[in-house]
């Protein structure tokens, strides 16, 4: 959740609750991904410089309910040893030309101390051209409380089959937190994602390339550019 889709427990219990009744009667579909990324950029930031094996699995029912979970190793961790992101999330969504997706996103790592964090997410879209927020509700060592990262993507298919994309992303920091103090900025760009895909023959996986221009942090520091190689399959 490329993204790059951060108690869950206690903080989804009453949202899974109320959502029993479609989720019992609803017609279930579950469907899963699997795939490997040269590089790791989350939000225009390095989380992994070697390859990460990434992959997750869906629940969602005729009413537009979903729940789900998303992993990926990655390339830092308490005593020097490498970490797992763990993502767990809830939601509602549907439409066809016309899409909206609400849900609760929890950010669960092994091996990171103080990361665990859940978010508030949302998107629309028409067409081809998707506008996304996420709304942080704790501090973690690497997000403050009221950060929203806002997300303008599009993509679509051109001639041979290749699909193109590109997904531009920008914070607007909260107040600082217990962690990330002494912020210089109040908003910044952090990354703009230009994509290529295709195909593999009748074996169901796609290969992309993405190109990510780097943008700034909250302390003003630059973002390198990146150049990530990508395979997938979805089942």
């Amino acid at each position: 959740m490329k993204t790059a889709i951060k108690p869950l427990v206690l903080a989804t219990s009453v949202s899974v609750a109320s959502m029993a009744g479609m989720i019992s009667t609803a017609q279930a579909e579950i469907t899963g991904n699997i795939g490997a990324v040269s590089q790791y950029i989350f939000r225009g930031f390095v989380e992994n410089d070697n390859p990460s094996v990434q992959g997750g699995i869906d629940w969602a029912g005729d009413s537009g309910v979903y729940v789900g979970y998303w992993g990926s190793n990655i390339g830092y961790g308490d005593d020097g040893r490498n970490g797992v992101e763990n993502d767990f999330y809830v939601g509602w969504g549907g439409g066809d030309k016309f899409t909206w997706d609400l849900g609760l996103l929890y950010y669960a790592y092994l091996n990171v101390s103080d990361a665990n964090v859940p978010e508030l997410y949302g998107s629309i879209g028409f067409g081809p051209v998707t506008l996304g927020t996420t709304y942080a509700l704790d501090d973690a060592v690497w997000i403050n409380k009221g950060d929203m990262y806002w997300t303008l993507a599009a993509e679509g298919e051109v001639a041979g089959g290749f699909n193109l994309g590109a997904k531009a992303g920008r914070y607007y920091y909260g107040d600082e937190g217990e962690f990330l103090t002494d912020q210089t900025r109040s908003s910044a760009f952090n990354s703009l994602d230009l994509s290529v895909s295709h195909a593999l023959g009748a074996t169901g996986a796609d290969m992309g390339l993405h190109y990510i221009f780097g943008g700034k942090t909250r302390f003003d520091t630059e973002l390198d550019d990146n150049i990530v190689l990508s395979v997938s399959f979805g089942f």
